[in-house]
C-alpha cells in the first residue's frame, strides 16, 4: 500500500470516535430516589440562586425552585432541550468528502499497472443546509416548550397537594372538636335515660352521629396521608422526607374570580399545550421547506488523478440526479402534515379556550358556596347563642344547647370544606389557564 494512502487512511481513522457504553442500572436508580433530599447541597444551591433560604416555612413557589433539581420529569425535559440543540449542530453538517481508489494490472506491457484516486465533493443546492437549520431549530424551540409544560405539571401537583394537606389537617381539628361536643351531648343524653328522661330514639340518634363522625375522621385521616405521599411524589422525593415539612399556612380567603377575558387571552397566546401545538406547525412548515429543497438535483464534483500505463492523467467528474415522482409525493406529503398540524393547533386553542372559560364558572360557584357556607355557620353559632339564653334563663334544656353546639360544629366542618374545596377550583383554574392569572398565590 503507498504511504499516501496510509497516510489518508490513518488521518480518516484518527477523527473517528470511539463508542462509549452507559447503562442503566435499576438499582442505582431506587438508591438514588431514596437519597433525594431537599438539604441537598443541589437543592441548597437551587433555593438561594431562586431567593429563597433553606430552612423556614415551604410555599409553592419555594418547593418549585427546589424541584428544579428533585424532579425527574424536569429533568427529562431539559435533556430533551439538549438533545434537541445538538441535532441543531447535525443539521448543519455538510456531506463528507468522497475518496476512491483503483488499482489495475494489465496482462501485457512495459508498464502494466493502472491506478486512479478520486474525490467527490457534493456540492448541495436549493438550501438543503439551511432548511434543515431551520427545522432543527424549529424542534429545538418545541423541545424548550416542553420544559414550560413538565414545570406547569409539577407546579399543579405540589399547589394540589399542599391544598390537600392543609385542607386535612384544618377539617381534623374541627372534626375532632366535634367529637368532644358529641361526647357531652352523649354524656346529656346519657345522664337523662338514666333518670328516665330521655327516650330511645335519641340513643340511635346519638349512635349514628358518633358513626358518621368516625367515617369523616378517618376519611379526614386518610386524606392526610394520601395528601403527604402525593406531595412527596410531585417533589420527586421519598415519603419520609415530605412528611416533615412546614408549610406555610394559604392566605384566609381565596383571590376573586378574574375576568374571562383576560385568562382566554392569557390561555389562548401562553398556555403551553398550545404554544406546543404551533411549535409543531412550525417544525411541519420547515419539513415543507426542507422537502421542496431536496428536490433541487445535488453537485456531484470528482477531481482525480491516474497513472495509466505510464501516462499521468487528471481528471474532472460530474453528475447530477433529476427530480423523481418521489420528490413530489415527498412534498404533497408534508403539505398534508402541515394542514394537519394547523388543524390540531385549532383544535387545542379552542379546547383551552373552552376548559378556562369552564374553570372560572367552576371557581366562582365555588366561591358562592362558600360564602353560602359561611353564613350557615354565622345562623347555626345564632341558634347555639339563642338556646344558651333559654337555658340560662330557665325556659330551654341543656341537652337542647349541646345539640345545637354539635350542629354548628358540623357547619364548621362544611365551611372548612367549602373553603377548600374552593381553593382547589382555584388550582383547577391555573392548571387551565397555565399562565399568569390575576391574584395567584401560587
Amino acid at each position: 500500500m503507498s504511504p499516501l494512502v496510509t497516510a489518508g487512511l490513518a488521518l480518516a481513522l484518527a477523527s473517528c470516535q470511539a463508542y462509549r457504553g452507559r447503562p442503566l442500572d435499576p438499582g442505582a436508580g431506587l438508591a438514588a430516589y431514596r437519597r433525594t433530599s431537599l438539604s441537598s447541597a443541589e437543592v441548597i444551591a437551587g433555593l438561594r440562586r431562586a431567593g429563597f433560604s433553606p430552612g423556614g416555612r415551604w410555599t409553592v413557589r419555594k418547593m418549585m425552585a427546589a424541584a428544579e433539581s428533585t424532579h425527574p420529569s424536569l429533568v427529562r425535559a431539559r435533556a430533551d432541550l439538549d438533545a434537541a440543540r445538538a441535532g441543531v449542530g447535525v443539521a448543519g453538517t455538510r456531506p463528507p468528502l468522497g475518496v476512491s481508489l483503483d488499482l489495475q494490472r494489465a496482462a501485457q506491457g512495459t508498464t502494466p499497472w493502472t491506478c486512479g484516486l478520486m474525490l467527490d465533493h457534493t456540492i448541495e443546492t436549493g438550501g438543503k443546509r439551511a432548511a434543515r437549520i431551520l427545522k432543527a431549530r424549529a424542534e429545538a424551540d418545541r423541545a424548550a416548550i416542553g420544559i414550560a409544560q413538565a414545570r406547569g405539571d409539577v407546579r399543579i401537583a405540589v399547589a394540589n397537594a399542599v391544598i390537600d394537606r392543609h385542607a386535612a389537617a384544618a377539617l381534623i381539628s374541627v372534626l375532632e372538636e366535634n367529637s368532644q361536643l358529641l361526647g357531652s351531648w352523649e354524656m346529656a343524653a346519657g345522664r337523662l335515660s338514666e333518670m328516665g328522661e330521655s327516650d330511645r330514639l335519641q340513643g340511635f340518634t346519638l349512635e349514628r352521629e358518633r358513626s358518621v363522625l368516625e367515617r369523616e375522621l378517618a376519611a379526614a385521616r386518610k386524606q392526610a396521608r394520601v395528601a403527604a405521599a402525593a406531595l412527596a411524589r410531585a417533589l420527586g422525593i421519598p415519603d419520609q422526607e415530605a412528611a416533615g415539612l412546614s408549610l406555610a399556612a394559604l392566605p384566609a380567603t381565596p383571590p376573586a374570580a378574574p375576568s374571562l377575558a383576560a385568562i382566554q387571552e392569557t390561555t389562548a397566546l401562553g398556555r403551553p399545550d398550545v404554544l406546543d401545538r404551533l411549535a409543531a406547525y412550525a417544525v411541519a412548515e420547515t419539513a415543507l421547506r426542507l422537502e421542496v429543497a431536496n428536490q433541487y438535483p445535488d453537485l456531484h464534483l470528482g477531481p482525480g488523478y491516474s497513472y495509466d500505463q505510464g501516462q499521468r492523467k487528471w481528471l474532472l467528474s460530474a453528475s447530477a440526479s433529476f427530480p423523481s415522482d418521489a420528490h413530489a409525493a415527498a412534498i404533497r406529503r408534508a403539505e398534508a402534515d402541515r394542514t394537519a398540524a394547523a388543524a390540531a393547533f385549532a383544535e387545542t386553542q379552542h379546547a383551552a379556550l373552552g376548559a378556562a372559560a369552564t374553570a372560572r364558572e367552576e371557581y366562582a360557584g365555588s366561591l358562592r358556596q362558600w360564602r353560602r357556607a359561611q353564613e350557615l355557620v354565622k345562623k347555626s353559632e345564632a341558634i347555639e347563642r339563642a338556646q344558651s339564653k333559654l337555658a340560662g334563663a330557665g325556659a330551654g334544656d341543656r341537652v337542647a344547647v349541646l345539640q345545637a353546639r354539635y350542629a354548628a360544629g358540623q357547619d364548621r366542618a362544611a365551611q372548612v370544606s367549602a373553603r377548600f374545596d374552593a381553593w382547589r377550583a382555584w388550582v383547577a383554574l391555573l392548571d387551565a389557564v397555565r399562565g399568569p392569572v390575576e391574584g395567584d398565590v401560587f
